[in-house]
Formats: C-alpha cells, sequence, structure tokens
C-alpha cells in the first residue's frame, strides 16, 4: 500500500485534547522545525515532537497576561510565579500603581524581580514610540504575623534606552516602597512605574512589566494586575 505521508508530504498536525480536570493533555505536531503547540492546560500537560521523539513536559497553570506558575500553585512553598502586564496613558514623570503582591498576614519570605519597559506617547517632535527605556530591579519581603511587612528595593541594573534620530530620551523609575493593609491583617505591597520624557511634550506614556516572584512559604505572598 502507497504511504502517502512522507517527509515530502508529512501528515497533517493532530491532538487528543483530554476534558478540563482530566489528568494530561497530548499535542502532537508532525512540522519538523517545531515542537506541539499546547492549546489547554490540565493538571499535567505533556507535548511530544514526533519527529525527534522529544517529550516535554509542563506542570501548573498558564493564562495571557496572567499567572504563570512553574511547579505548582501560587502561593506554595517554594514556587515561583509571573505576570505581565501593560498599562498606558501614564502622566510624565508621575508614580502610577502598576501591579500588586499580596502578603499575608503570616510567615512570608519572597523576592520579586520586575524588568520595565517604557516608552514616551505622542505629541513629541516625532511622535509616539520614538524613545524607549527599560531597568531591572529586585525587591525583597519579610513578615512575621501582627508585624507589617518590610520591603527592600535593590539598585537598579540592565538599564538601557535608545531613541530615534532626532528625538528626545526617556527614563524608567519603579517604586515599591508603598505598603496597604494594618500590621495584624493581610497587606498590599503596590509597585509603582513611572515613565518621564527628556524634553519636548511628549504625554500619555506606556510601559509593560514583567516580574517574577519567589516565594519560601506556604500560603505565602501572590503578585496580581
Amino acid at each position: 500500500m502507497h504511504n502517502y505521508f512522507n517527509s515530502i508530504n508529512p501528515p497533517p498536525a493532530c491532538g487528543i485534547v483530554v476534558e478540563a480536570g482530566a489528568y494530561a493533555t497530548y499535542i502532537f505536531d508532525s512540522t519538523p522545525s517545531s515542537n506541539g503547540s499546547i492549546s489547554n492546560f490540565g493538571t499535567l500537560t505533556m507535548y511530544t515532537d514526533i519527529q525527534s521523539g522529544a517529550v516535554n513536559q509542563l506542570i501548573g497553570s498558564r493564562a495571557v497576561q496572567g499567572t504563570d506558575t512553574i511547579g505548582g500553585v501560587p502561593r506554595n512553598a517554594g514556587t515561583n510565579t509571573a505576570i505581565t502586564k501593560k498599562v498606558t496613558g501614564l502622566t510624565d514623570a508621575t508614580l502610577t500603581n502598576c501591579l500588586n503582591v499580596f502578603i499575608p498576614n503570616a510567615a512570608t519570605s519572597a523576592t520579586i524581580r520586575i524588568k520595565t519597559l517604557g516608552s514616551i506617547g505622542a505629541g513629541g517632535a516625532i511622535g509616539a514610540n520614538e524613545a524607549s527605556a527599560s531597568l531591572e530591579c529586585d525587591v525583597i519581603i519579610a513578615r512575621t504575623a501582627g508585624l507589617t511587612a518590610v520591603v527592600a528595593q535593590s539598585a537598579s541594573y540592565g538599564t538601557a534606552t535608545a531613541a530615534v534620530a532626532g528625538a528626545t530620551t526617556c527614563t524608567v523609575a519603579v517604586n515599591s516602597t508603598t505598603i496597604a493593609g494594618a500590621a495584624n491583617a493581610d497587606q498590599t505591597l503596590i509597585i509603582q512605574v513611572s515613565v518621564t520624557k527628556g524634553g519636548g511634550a511628549s504625554t500619555g506614556h506606556t510601559v509593560t512589566l514583567f516580574a517574577e516572584l519567589l516565594n519560601m512559604n506556604d500560603g505565602g505572598a501572590l503578585i496580581y494586575a
């Protein structure tokens, strides 16, 4: 019998999707150059590249512009959560609330790595996105039940700026010192970002943040939009 499917005419991609709550989802992809794409996450998701036979496994949950949990669920001991968020319409040189970190009234140790990308808005000599800037920093959290959380922010690193010919420049700043909530209750750390133009009349800036939280304790800290 003639085998139509070969290296020149590979079979179309196919998948077996198990209903929500089931143990596994398997995605098979016949494309030689890429692994299978994952369309649904269950308790355990595996995908296989049938060309190479490589098997990969992801555990946890994932959502677009939400929380990506590696190795467990948010707030479990020893888990790492990440979130990406875009904020538009920032007033020039003004700290704007961008992300929140839930800190329970309990023993908590956590660290957050924050990466920001800022861009100035329209109204400048050239227009929107004429200048961009990036900045990274680390935030450390310590708390004992009944006491206010203590938060410290590292010096900035990984900073870079770029501007098109003839344009002004811009800078980005992060502030993670604002804590809401009483000492004997759950608290919220508010992460703020500002974008400042180097000159001209640009306004309505934009910032995109990527923040990654490493948590030590069960029922610990949680980062959210």
